[in-house]
C-alpha cells in the first residue's frame, strides 16, 4: 500500500515532510503532479489530494478530500457554511453593501482572490473612496485571539492558537500572518469545546476528510467566527506527526 500525495504544488514543503514522514515510520508515499502521464497507479493506493483543485484520475478510490472544491473557493466556502447556519465572519459579494459598513465606521476586507493563502490579494479599507471591485468583501471583527483547529474525519487531531513571537513592521496591523511576524502554537492552549465543533461542523459542511478551520473569538460578544477552511495547511514538527498518525490510524 502507498500513500499518494497530489499537492496544490510540486513545491510544497508541507507535501515534501508529509511524504518523508510517511518513509520514516515505514510506509510507502509518493509526491504526484496531478498533470503527471507517467504515473502508474495501483489497486491499493491511498490518495491525498493537499489543496488545488486538478485531478489525476476521476475514477480513482480511496480518496481524501476529493470534493475539496467548495473549500478551495473562499467566496463558497461562506456560502457553504452560511447556508448550514454557521458562524462566519459578515460577508457580502455586493459593492454597495460594502460600502455602507464603511460609511457606518466599520473595516473592510477587500479579497481579490478567492484562492489564496497568507493574506494573498486582501486589502484592508476604511474608507468608501478607495474601495476596489473585488468578487468577495468581509467586515472585520475585532478578535481576542486566533486559533486553527485541525480536524480529521469529525475529530480534532490538532489545535493551535495565533500569536505573535517577533517583531516585525506591519504594513497593517490587521492582517496577522508569518510575514508580520504572527505564527501558531500550541503551548499553554486548550481550545474551547465550541471552536471544535465548530470547525467539525465547517470541514463536514464542505466536504472535506480533513483540514485546518481558521477561527477567531470575540471575548465581547462571546463568539466564535469562521475565517476559512484550509485544504493544504502548514505541517511541521507535532502537526505534521498528528497528520501522519491520523492517515495510518485510519488504514485500521
Amino acid at each position: 500500500m502507498r500513500f499518494i500525495i497530489v499537492p496544490y504544488k510540486m513545491g510544497s514543503q508541507s507535501c515534501k515532510r508529509l511524504k518523508e514522514k510517511f518513509i520514516e515510520v515505514g510506509h510507502k508515499a509518493l509526491r504526484v503532479n496531478p498533470t503527471s502521464r507517467t504515473f502508474r497507479p495501483k489497486i491499493t493506493d491511498k490518495y491525498i489530494y493537499w489543496g488545488g483543485n486538478q485531478h489525476l484520475m476521476e475514477e480513482w478510490d480511496n480518496i481524501y478530500n476529493q470534493r475539496r472544491y467548495i473549500a478551495s473557493n473562499k467566496l463558497n466556502t461562506f456560502k457553504a457554511l452560511t447556508q448550514a447556519g454557521l458562524s462566519t465572519v459578515p460577508w457580502t459579494e455586493e459593492r454597495e453593501i460594502a460600502n455602507e459598513w464603511l460609511t457606518e465606521g466599520k473595516t473592510v476586507v477587500a479579497r481579490a482572490t478567492l484562492v489564496g493563502h497568507s493574506g494573498a490579494g486582501i486589502t484592508i479599507h476604511n474608507t468608501p473612496t478607495d474601495l476596489p471591485t473585488v468578487s468577495l468583501y468581509t467586515k472585520y471583527v475585532k478578535k481576542t485571539y486566533e486559533c486553527r483547529i485541525h480536524i480529521f474525519k469529525g475529530r480534532m487531531i490538532d489545535a493551535q492558537i495565533k500569536r505573535k513571537v517577533r517583531d516585525v513592521e506591519e504594513n497593517n496591523p490587521l492582517i496577522r500572518n508569518i510575514h508580520t511576524g504572527w505564527v501558531y502554537c500550541r503551548d499553554n492552549y486548550i481550545p474551547d469545546p465550541t471552536s471544535i465543533q465548530l470547525a467539525i461542523d465547517a470541514v463536514r459542511v464542505v466536504g472535506l476528510d480533513f483540514g485546518a478551520v481558521d477561527l477567531i473569538y470575540n471575548q465581547y460578544y462571546n463568539q466564535f467566527y469562521i475565517l476559512e477552511v484550509n485544504t493544504a495547511p502548514g505541517l511541521e514538527g507535532t502537526t505534521l506527526i498528528n497528520y501522519v498518525n491520523a492517515f495510518i490510524g485510519d488504514l485500521n
